[in-house]
């Protein structure tokens, strides 16, 4: 298994909070498909 560590650097302050708004979406999404899968693994 790899690992892939990637680090972003906004040139502004509007470029920060538009990545932490995209990071909580992709954190949202992840979950929500994973909390699918855990369900279809009980069934």
């Amino acid at each position: 298994m790899r690992t892939l560590r990637v680090r972003l650097y906004p040139g502004t302050a509007a470029n920060g909070q538009y990545l932490e708004q995209l990071a909580g979406a992709c954190r949202f999404a992840w979950n929500h498909v994973l909390a699918g899968h855990e369900t279809d693994y009980r069934m």
